[in-house]
């Protein structure tokens, strides 16, 4: 059975299907779904990067059973 993971969590995860999603598009068609959504500005995408790799570090804790507010809902 699948633990409950808290609203913290559920956004990292999300966030990284999208990121994945993302470079999957780039890969098959070269083109870049983060640029298209930032309008092109430099400084946008350079956000968005960030918003992701932080996502990429919760979903990291998670799997190494860190996240406190998870491990507390699954007790």
């Amino acid at each position: 059975m699948k633990g409950r993971s808290c609203g913290t969590c559920n956004i990292t995860s999300w966030a990284l299907i999208v990121a994945g999603l993302s470079l999957g598009l780039q890969g098959l068609t070269n083109w870049d779904f983060f640029s298209a959504i930032s309008g092109g500005s430099y400084t946008a995408l350079r956000v968005i990067y960030v918003i992701v790799g932080i996502a990429t570090i919760g979903v990291i804790a998670r799997k190494m059973d860190k996240c406190k507010a998870c491990n507390k809902m699954n007790k």
